[in-house]
């Protein structure tokens, strides 16, 4: 496994081993200035950046006797109102798999501000450059330790949130990697309360046929014809004075075959990733752990797969959900949501939260809808839907509102014999907000919090592997909410 060890720039830089500068425009100069570099290193490095300015995104190796290597990677200004603000997209495209290739590698990253959010996006692209998850048994060089070097002055408790972020991602997109076969929901809750445990976080397991007892339709029909059995498990961070209640929900659709509604094969390959939401929420209360946030989270873990057997969920089956409401079901396909309306349902009924909010890989038509790099949001709350754009911008994770319409849309869900179907009649209408709004619809009537909707379906999935995404944003909304008036 790879360590990622988070330093301040105060720390020696040890020439050595393989550096990587990570700077912009204005500091890139001032990055250099500050290592210890031979004479002739020093007249490269000058050369380089007076005779050859640096274009975006470009990278220059700078090698000398007395180095094992020295690059630098210079961002372009973020111009435009809806990106991150440290250009996070461009480093992923720079961040090559041979930097990561010799053993005790560094980077080091001179940004213009102290600013935590902008650090912590830079640290969760160098994690997403170096996946851990392999089974290959050759040609397989990765790093055991990757030093990250903060040139900001950042204190205590921004630097044990970055090497939370290290550490968490890192697990995450892990977690997200292994195939089912190795990540079962026995597995995955196995996993999930070894860490818990570890926290001391409250757990509690709803599973297999007390789901079914207590009232869970929609997480235990999904899941009742898996390899192994659904399970809902609810972790519980407590805060010593917290300042607000918040409650996430996550898909963790461990296998998605589509159900008897089968997906063709081009579309269920990746489908391992479809619990990232999930992972994504269990990221986040152990990044509250960690870091000691100032608020009660609970995590409430959906975990089912959706498989086909002789007990398979079936079209024109009828199933009543946590809420009380009944649902047609018209595509085994759409199961993500039945799950999530069973959670949202428990923590509005259970929980008094202030907040609810629901991450998941849902729809492929969120990627149609605000693309590949940016998550949909679907909120009723204007001002909390700004909190979450405004973090994602900060942090590196960003989203994009979706259409907030249910007067117009959930129209799409009727049916003639039970209270909603679970998919749209028309899929070109907006069917992303769609389904945001069939699990809202599921909130208890009784509870009067707000709650939003975050659909990661693009951006948790990069070339072949999973991107931890969500455990920044999340932790980035936690802070934001901590610092509002009161």
């Amino acid at each position: 496994m790879t360590s990622f060890i988070i330093r301040k720039r105060s720390d020696i830089v040890d020439l050595h081993h393989p550096l990587t500068v990570i700077a912009t425009h204005k500091t890139i100069a001032s990055a250099l200035d500050s290592l210890p570099l031979a004479d002739d290193m020093r007249k490269t490095a000058e050369h380089l950046w007076n005779n050859e300015k640096p274009k975006d995104g470009s990278i220059f190796p700078l090698v000398g006797d007395e180095i094992v290597r020295l690059s630098c990677i210079v961002l372009d200004d973020t111009k435009s109102r809806h990106m991150p603000k440290v250009n996070v997209f461009q480093l992923q495209k720079n961040l090559k798999s041979e930097y990561f290739a010799e053993n005790n590698v560094q980077f080091l990253i001179f940004l213009e501000s102290d600013d935590c959010d902008a650090y912590a996006s830079v640290v969760a692209e160098i994690v997403r450059a170096c996946p851990e998850f392999t089974r290959k048994t050759e040609d397989n060089k990765t790093a055991d330790q990757i030093g990250i070097i903060v040139a900001g002055n950042l204190n205590g408790n921004d630097m044990l949130r970055l090497q939370g972020i290290a550490d968490t991602l890192s697990m995450v997109s892990r977690l997200v990697d292994t195939p089912a076969l190795e990540m079962g929901t026995d597995d995955m809750m196995k996993m999930v309360v070894a860490q818990a445990t570890k926290l001391g976080l409250s757990i509690e397991i709803i599973d297999g046929e007390d789901l079914k007892k207590r009232g869970f339709g929609g997480l235990y029909h999904v899941g009742k014809s898996g390899v192994t059995q659904p399970k809902m498990v609810i972790l519980g961070y407590h805060a010593d004075n917290p300042k607000a209640n918040i409650a996430l929900v996550g898909k963790g659709i461990v296998y998605d075959t589509g159900g008897l509604c089968l997906k063709p094969k081009e579309h269920m390959i990746s489908m391992k990733s479809d619990m990232a939401g999930a992972a994504a929420v269990f990221g986040a209360i152990r990044m509250a752990a960690l870091t000691r946030v100032e608020c009660d989270v609970t995590a409430i873990l959906c975990l089912a797969e959706n498989g086909i057997g002789p007990n398979a969920l079936r079209p024109d089956d009828i199933i009543q959900l946590y809420s009380g409401l009944t649902v047609e079901i018209n595509n085994t396909d759409a199961e993500g949501r039945l799950v999530l309306a069973d959670g949202v349902a428990y923590a509005s009924k259970h929980l008094n939260p202030d907040l609810i909010i629901d991450m998941a890989t849902l729809t492929g038509a969120q990627l149609l809808t605000t693309g590949k790099r940016h998550a949909g949001v679907l909120s009723s709350d204007e001002d909390f839907e700004k909190i979450i754009f405004e973090a994602g911008r900060a942090c590196g994770e960003p989203v994009f509102p979706l259409l907030y319409a249910p007067e117009i849309l959930f129209s799409e869900f009727k049916s003639e014999l039970a209270d909603m179907k679970n998919s749209c009649k028309d899929r070109m209408n907006a069917q992303t907000s769609c389904a945001g709004h069939f699990i809202e619809k599921h909130l208890s009537k009784n509870w009067h919090g707000k709650f939003c909707h975050i659909d990661i379906a693009g951006p948790s999935w990069k070339d072949d592997r999973a991107t931890g995404y969500g455990v920044l944003l999340l932790n980035t909304v936690f802070r934001a909410l901590i610092a509002l008036p009161r």
